[in-house]
């Protein structure tokens, strides 16, 4: 067992996702460590040995179990924040603890071609109708530097394709209250058999009304942020292809924001990556090599800070419904056997993307324009 996480650890992460691919809703917790292992090239013994070990070396920080926001409200929103620097982000992330509604913020560094460095924070929140989307914003501009806020922009969101029962409350708030309790354990809480819980739990993420969020300290492993523009859904494939043979393990979201850091890609299209380094000159010749590609229009270093998560909020909405559960608290297992626990619905396929990449817009970043033209 090595003594930190490393590169392969990046690799199972990629694959606690439906096809290796990024998802800003969650990992999918019935995806199997036998699954996973026939993407990296593990064994499951080797698998949960290193799931295992993950919260004794930091990397996994957080294991959560969030309702849909579309439950409470009606439409989510994305916006951009001009901080004036990490210390500052890390004290506006701190007061928007207090908002209803918001869902996470990130602070992040921008280069853009008529703007240079520029600290930013990305903010995604709900909002009931527009009027309160207007008091969120004029709120926003209260906290950001001069003033400067991009946005709103609509962020799109999987809608919630079943009509909740008591039992199914009485579920979503036990798995909330115990993230990382045994199936079996929250069973008994909730008063119903484990073949009962699964089948309901997985008909409420088969529905989109749950998420399972894992938060990971990436910085452990030497890795890089790099954003890569591409001009042609068509250029995907072999792009794909390329980074398999380039990387054995990293991570994988793709985009359809045009805007992300300027006009540079206004056709184009947008796929982040976490890459293993081993040096910042190393992250030169990634780079290099990636701007190579056919169909890459350009290749970005990005610098971005960890997302922060807000549930203040969605306690207070199953406040409640906390009292249709017994009292008492499951007992905590290990993060890594909570979320693969299940049965397996997922099949590896690496470098494959669900058909359509536009659909994947719900992980879209918000554009920064009236940043862009206030400094030009």
């Amino acid at each position: 067992m090595p003594d930190r996480v490393d590169a392969v650890d990046l690799g199972i992460v990629r694959w606690m996702y439906p096809r290796g691919v990024w998802d800003p809703w969650g990992i999918d917790p019935r995806i199997t460590s036998s699954q996973i292992g026939s993407c990296v090239g593990l064994s499951r013994t080797r698998i949960w040995s290193r799931m295992r070990d993950w919260e004794r070396e930091g990397f996994l920080t957080t294991v959560s179990v969030s309702p849909n926001p579309l439950l409470f409200y009606t439409s989510l929103h994305a916006a951009v924040l001009q901080v004036a620097s990490v210390a500052d982000a890390q004290r506006v992330a701190e007061e928007l603890d207090a908002f209803d509604g918001i869902i996470s913020a990130s602070p992040r560094l921008g280069y853009m071609a008529s703007l240079g460095p520029v600290e930013l924070l990305r903010v995604f929140f709900a909002a009931r109708d527009p009027r309160s989307v207007g008091r969120t914003m004029r709120a926003f501009r209260r906290l950001a530097k001069d003033g400067l806020v991009d946005g709103p922009y609509p962020f799109a969101a999987p809608k919630v394709a079943r009509t909740l029962t008591e039992m199914d409350w009485r579920i979503i708030v036990a798995l909330r209250a115990n993230p990382t309790a045994t199936l079996s354990r929250v069973a008994k809480l909730v008063g119903i058999t484990l073949k009962t819980l699964i089948r309901r739990r997985d008909a409420l993420l088969e529905a989109k009304a749950i998420f399972y969020h894992a938060e990971f300290n990436y910085p452990l492993i030497p890795s890089a942020k790099v954003m890569l523009y591409y001009r042609r859904t068509q250029d995907l494939a072999p792009i794909l292809r390329a980074l398999d043979d380039r990387f054995r393990h990293y991570l994988l979201w793709p985009t359809t924001d045009p805007w992300y850091y300027g006009q540079h890609c206004r056709s184009g299209l947008v796929l982040r990556l976490r890459v293993p380094v081993r040096s910042p000159d190393e992250i030169r010749e990634v780079l290099t090599d990636l701007g190579d590609l056919p169909g890459v229009l350009r290749v970005l270093s990005e610098l971005e800070g960890p997302d922060r998560r807000y549930s203040r909020w969605i306690d207070r909405r199953l406040a409640s419904r906390a009292e249709v559960l017994p009292p008492g608290q499951a007992p905590a297992r290990r993060h890594s056997r909570a979320m693969v626990e299940g049965r397996p619905v997922a099949t590896c396929e690496p470098s494959r993307l669900p058909a359509g990449t536009a659909e994947l817009a719900a992980a879209q970043d918000p554009v920064p324009r009236r940043l862009k033209a206030s400094a030009a």
